[in-house]
């Protein structure tokens, strides 16, 4: 398993250092206003792309083991087409089309079939196969936006939201031939009930998404609403910085969510979800601390003047996000024993907390009122997800709090 999370690791810090490369480009060359517009983009598709893998969630992971991979693939096909159908369709309505909708509705299309595949992928515990999938997007984004920028000159947003297009239609691809590859061929042919488990438990894990996804990116709607896509632009500088440095908890909550879906000792699951979550907590404040001290010039060198306001942000964030690290271990482990309402009832009070206070106080304050709200959100949210894991008691919750073992175990990762 420590194979499995090291590789995994190096793919999303490869991912998260691409990614901030990338921005720096967009940065660089679309400046502040136009960064906001692709922020605006991302997010959005990213909302779509929930509703579009209501079949083909995270959850495909819990169900891969039991049901094989063919039944699945399938009906997580149908269901995305349909609704992406549906999204195109009311782009005819007046008022009721984003900019670039149509292209939206293709990035995600492509973007949540391709991760349709990564989870299936997770789900047979072919671990570097769905990290290559994932890497994908982010190499093909990579080498399109130095092409666009460095060699045919393109400084519009236009332009970046068409390679992003193509780059989820590449990975997309990819995925697929992976899946064809690999995909067991005694996968168990399964009829209606299949389908009816997958809406059922995707209507728990979906909608628990979509309010994650909410809290996650309300304040740049509300940012963008009230002060403009340039503080949109700022604020996703810091945002996508701070969330690069979740990159190894995501990691170890990816592979402790294909671990613990094929264990069946709850002891276990729980010591081990402790576990990493403590080594994930130790490893993301690192990581913040780090950002911390590089000095404002740093963050201006690489993205302009514009973003001198980077550190600060990022200063302020980093308690919230340091502890709801945690938060990516304790709900794989909810997800990976089928308790997906817990995750959907904690998604919605940090809904119910975000959009509260993001509407009392973004106006006013601007970025540092988002800061103070997404703050606030994390911190119940893992408030939510400690007290339902002490619900249920069991002698592995002295593993909770750190102690003298978990010392060891980390200089044991480290000489590894």
């Amino acid at each position: 398993m420590l194979k499995n999370i090291l590789s995994t690791s190096f793919a999303r810090i490869a991912v998260a250092v691409l990614g901030l490369i990338i921005t720096t480009f967009n940065a660089r060359y679309l400046g502040p206003e136009g960064l906001g517009v692709v922020r605006i983009f991302t997010v959005t598709v990213a909302i779509l792309m929930i509703v579009a893998n209501f079949v083909g969630g995270p959850h495909l992971v819990y169900h891969t083991p039991k049901y094989g991979v063919s039944a699945l693939l399938l009906r997580a096909y149908l269901w995305c087409a349909l609704v992406i159908a549906a999204f195109m369709l009311v782009g005819q309505v007046p008022g009721l089309s984003f900019a670039f909708h149509y292209w939206i509705g293709l990035a995600a299309l492509f973007y949540a079939l391709g991760w349709v595949h990564v989870y299936l992928l997770l789900g047979i515990e072919r671990i570097w196969q769905q990290n290559l999938v994932v890497v994908s997007f982010q190499v093909i984004l990579f080498v399109g936006a130095m092409l666009l920028y460095g060699v045919w000159e393109l400084t519009s947003a236009e332009y970046f939201i068409y390679l992003y297009v193509v780059s989820a239609f590449f990975m997309w691809l990819l995925g697929l031939l992976m899946l064809l590859k690999l995909a067991p061929s005694n996968s168990k042919i399964s009829g209606n009930e299949v389908f009816k488990l997958l809406i059922r438990d995707g209507a728990y894990v979906q909608s628990g998404n979509f309010f994650q996804q909410i809290n996650y990116r309300i304040a740049d709607y509300l940012i963008d609403a009230f002060w403009g896509k340039a503080a949109v632009g700022v604020y996703g500088v810091a945002i996508q910085l701070a969330e690069g440095i979740w990159t190894v908890a995501r990691s170890v909550a990816l592979v402790q969510y294909s671990k613990l879906s094929n264990l069946t000792n709850d002891v276990r699951s729980k010591k081990i979800t402790y576990q990493m979550s403590k080594g994930v907590v130790l490893l993301t404040f690192i990581g913040f601390v780090t950002l911390s001290l590089l000095p404002t010039s740093f963050y201006t060198y690489f993205f302009g003047d514009e973003f001198a306001q980077v550190r600060a942000i990022l200063r302020w964030l980093a308690p919230a996000f340091t502890l709801y690290s945690a938060g990516f271990i304790y709900s794989n482990y909810f997800s990976s024993n089928g308790m997906f309402k817990v995750n959907t009832l904690t998604s919605f009070i940090g809904f119910l907390v975000v959009l509260t206070l993001g509407l009392l106080i973004i106006p006013s304050f601007g970025i540092n009122g988002a800061v103070m709200t997404i703050s606030v959100t994390y911190v119940v949210s893992l408030g939510c997800f400690i007290y339902f894991l002490r619900l249920k008691p069991s002698r592995a919750d002295r593993w909770l709090l750190p102690g003298a073992k978990d010392w060891r175990w980390l200089l044991y990762v480290i000489k590894r």
